[in-house]
């Protein structure tokens, strides 16, 4: 993903996310705890299949129980 601007795991260390600036998108991972090993699960991009307010994101922040992904987006004022 270009232009990565926030990474962030889970506080379990299962997951981890990135969200790409250039392309308007959060990418999740899922890492395996022991080995460190991580491999793409999905990209969801703003606009598309029913997100919005992910134009351009800056920062992603995951809530204490991990129920929630928070981005703040620059393109989207959001």
């Amino acid at each position: 993903m270009g232009g990565v601007s926030s990474v962030v795991v889970t506080p379990g260390g299962d997951w981890l996310f990135a969200a790409g600036y250039t392309e308007s998108a959060v990418a999740a991972f899922s890492r395996d705890v022991a080995s460190g090993e991580i491999r793409f699960e999905a990209v969801v991009r703003d606009d598309e299949n029913g997100f919005v307010g992910l134009g351009e994101p800056q920062a992603i922040v995951i809530a204490p129980d991990a129920g929630f992904l928070y981005t703040a987006s620059e393109g989207d004022h959001a």
